[in-house]
């Protein structure tokens, strides 16, 4: 079996030469689904798998604004929805609908512009390379939020069995990245909303990941009342504990000094270099440093970098 581009490298790299058919007038045969052509727009359809979701309206405005201005000047990746047999006639097939793989944001913004027909460039893709590229496409060119990244991360773990190893050598990024960006999946469902919308930067959540639902949405909204920054936020946290009291867990002040900032600052590299939850309890020039892992997977990486 041949070796997967690595899509880290860009959508460029995975067309090759095809893009630079853009200036061309080159008729391919449409029933070989393969190339650069144009199609009505009418014929594109969106991909339910797409990881982003959220579409801001004003962007989307200025887009199509210079899409009547000068067209579309880059392609939007596509795939046939079915399969098409050798027996059928240009027009049968030209009746098919193509899945957008990447593009949405121009086809969408194409269809505000009243564009009637839009450059595609057709590829013959699985389920598996579809969404691996809608996923490399929108955090290269479109700024994916952190939320919509960490579910189309998490889709591709559940769909093909990618580990976070196998997911950061495909897209081009680190393991600790990967695993920060998963993470905040842990989160509310209101607080991952706030990031999504930017209310909470991404540093924010991942502040807030392992704390009680109520206590995260608690601290979340003082979060944006004051304004805190993610250094604030994780002062406040390293002067608060949780305790039981008869069965219930309460969110406490301890009345003890804070955290010295250098070690604050040391916890947060470590969660960003290991990918995990890391807490370090010091007192009187002595304590404890607690490495938490949530699967099999990340304890593996964990002991072998200590081991290593």
């Amino acid at each position: 079996m041949n070796a997967k581009p690595n899509l880290g490298k860009g959508l460029s790299a995975l067309l090759g030469d095809e893009i630079s058919m853009l200036n061309s007038n080159a008729d391919n045969d449409l029933q070989n689904m393969q190339g650069y052509r144009k199609l009505p727009i009418a014929l594109l359809v969106a991909q339910k798998d797409q990881p982003r979701k959220y579409f801001a309206e004003q962007p989307l405005q200025e887009l199509a604004e210079s899409l009547k201005n000068s067209g579309m000047l880059q392609p939007i990746l596509v795939r046939p929805t079915n399969k098409q047999g050798s027996g059928q006639t240009h027009a049968q097939t030209t009746q098919g609908q193509f899945e957008i793989i990447a593009g949405e944001r121009r086809w969408r913004a194409a269809q505000q512009a009243g564009l009637h027909e839009v450059p595609v460039i057709i590829r013959n893709l699985d389920n598996q390379e579809t969404l691996e590229i809608a996923l490399i496409e929108n955090m290269q060119r479109e700024n994916l939020s952190p939320v919509e990244e960490a579910y189309g991360l998490k889709k591709l773990q559940e769909n093909f069995h990618y580990t976070q190893e196998m997911l950061a050598e495909r897209l081009g990024k680190s393991r600790p990245a990967i695993a920060n960006a998963l993470r905040l999946l842990q989160l509310p469902t209101k607080i991952l909303d706030d990031i999504q919308t930017g209310t909470l930067s991404a540093g924010h959540g991942r502040c807030l990941v392992g704390l009680d639902e109520n206590q995260a949405i608690d601290i979340a909204q003082q979060i944006k009342d004051k304004k805190l920054s993610v250094r604030a936020v994780e002062k406040m946290l390293a002067s608060l504990k949780t305790e039981k009291i008869g069965g219930v867990e309460q969110h406490i002040n301890t009345n003890t000094p804070e955290l010295n900032p250098n070690i604050i600052d040391q916890q947060r590299k470590l969660q960003e270099k290991l990918g995990i939850t890391v807490d370090i309890i010091e007192k009187n020039n002595q304590g404890k440093i607690i490495l938490n892992f949530t699967d099999p997977v990340q304890y593996r990486h964990l002991i072998n970098i200590l081991l290593a």
